[in-house]
């Protein structure tokens, strides 16, 4: 095969277009795992804007959502998918409520395990608000952000 022929420039092209698809490729990723757990819903004393507080325990991720304003007999599930060391957690609306409108912070725990640091999305489709942010997976760490709109 001459260097100057057009079959050569074919399979170089070929050979080219598979190097770059091997360093720029989408790496693998792990498998995912879905965590379904009720937030525990109270009357919130502080008048604050809506805020997320992660605190990490021996079992889990520990959640305190801040500044939820809803019924007070309503329901509110986190749905939290994991892959590899990132998190999205969804607010979901459970039972929907017709009482008068409060505001109330929710506590939820969420079973994680194994990684360095936890990156953590966090979004909220009972009020439109999301936020994101990191915590290292240390017993005691802890970390605050404000919901964005």
């Amino acid at each position: 095969m001459d260097i100057h022929s057009t079959e050569f420039y074919v399979m170089a092209f070929g050979v080219a277009i598979a190097l770059v698809a091997l360093l720029f490729g989408q790496r693998d990723r792990g498998a995912a795992a879905t965590r379904i757990v009720a937030l525990n819903l109270e009357p919130d004393e502080a008048d604050q804007a809506p805020s997320l507080s992660l605190h990490m325990l021996a079992d889990g991720l520990h959640i305190e959502r801040r500044g939820l304003s809803l019924p007070a007999d309503d329901t509110v599930n986190l749905v939290a998918t994991i892959i590899d060391d990132k998190v999205h957690v969804a607010e979901k609306r459970g039972v929907v409520g017709r009482g008068e409108v409060v505001t109330l912070c929710g506590k939820a725990t969420i079973p994680l395990n194994g990684k360095e640091r936890w990156h953590v999305r966090y979004e909220s489709e009972v009020t439109g608000q999301w936020c994101l942010i990191a915590i290292k997976a240390r017993e005691g760490a802890q970390a605050y952000t404000e919901m964005k709109y």
